[in-house]
C-alpha cells in the first residue's frame, strides 16, 4: 500500500513538472512553432526582398514559452531547452529540410524568395513571420 501510494505521488509529481516524458523535445506543437520561426529567419537571411517580422516573432516565441509554462515546465527547463546547441541544430536542420522540400536551393536566392512569397500568400505560420 505504501509503495503504491509513493508511486502515485511520484507519477503526479512527474505530471506536474513537464507533461511530456520526452520533455520539451516531445511537445510537437511548440517545436513546430520553433521550427516555423527558424524557417522564417532562414528565408529572410537568404532572400534580400523579405524581412523577418521581429516584433511578431518575439511575441510568437513568448506565446510558445507561455504554452510550455502552462504545461508545467519551469523557466529553467525552458531556458535549458532553448539554449541547447543540440536542439537548435536539430530544429535548424529540420527547417532547412522543409525549405528544400518546398523548393529552396542553397545558393539560389530566388528559390528562397519564391518559397517566402508562397508562405506569405498562404498565410502560414512561417508566412505570418515575414514581410
Amino acid at each position: 500500500m505504501l509503495r503504491s501510494t509513493a508511486l502515485s505521488l511520484l507519477l503526479l509529481s512527474a505530471a506536474a513538472t513537464g507533461a511530456n516524458a520526452q520533455g520539451l523535445r516531445g511537445e510537437t506543437d511548440i517545436n513546430a512553432g520553433l521550427k516555423a520561426t527558424a524557417t522564417a529567419v532562414e528565408l529572410s537571411d537568404n532572400c534580400p526582398g523579405v524581412n523577418a517580422r521581429l516584433l511578431r516573432g518575439i511575441n510568437y516565441l513568448r506565446q510558445l514559452e507561455q504554452m510550455a509554462k502552462d504545461r508545467g515546465y519551469s523557466q529553467s527547463e525552458i531556458d535549458a531547452y532553448v539554449d541547447s546547441r543540440k536542439d537548435k541544430k536539430r530544429l535548424e536542420a529540420e527547417a532547412r529540410a522543409e525549405l528544400s522540400a518546398k523548393g529552396a536551393v542553397e545558393g539560389d536566392r530566388e528559390s528562397y524568395c519564391k518559397v517566402a512569397r508562397a508562405e506569405m500568400a498562404e498565410g502560414s505560420a512561417i508566412g505570418r513571420l515575414l514581410r
